[in-house]
């Protein structure tokens, strides 16, 4: 039975890859990313009351305010989603590395936890 589950799951995995891929070809990356800043800016102004690029526009003070309100988790997740975009190396790179390093701050302060992924995010936006 388990052999049966392990080769369904390799199955899948190679189909997910193969989709994958010709999704690729189809769809440009370009459509892509604004689909998924789209799809951001509307979860975050549902669960937050604020879209990213609003987010992003705000000033540090205003920035660290909205920070205040939101849960350890989900400044965790806004880091990464702001390394991806960064990592990505568009126009706003700059202002993503920006706003990833307060938040950082921000965690470093104010969180009890200490983590090391958040080491690694900071050493990775110091090597950008």
């Amino acid at each position: 039975m388990i052999r049966e589950n392990d080769f369904v799951k390799r199955e899948l995995q190679r189909l997910q890859i193969l989709l994958n891929h010709l999704i690729g070809l189809v769809v440009d990356k370009n459509e892509v990313d604004i689909i998924l800043q789209e799809t951001t800016d509307l979860a975050l102004l549902k669960n937050f009351g604020i879209s990213f690029n609003q987010l992003l526009k705000l000033e540090k003070d205003d920035f660290q305010h909205q920070l205040e309100s939101w849960h350890e988790t989900h400044l965790d997740l806004l880091v990464k989603l702001l390394l991806s975009w960064h990592n990505n190396q568009n126009e706003s790179a700059s202002i993503y590395a920006q706003k990833a390093v307060l938040v950082l701050d921000f965690l470093n302060e104010n969180s009890t936890i200490f983590s090391f992924e958040r080491m690694q995010w900071r050493s990775q936006l110091s090597k950008a």
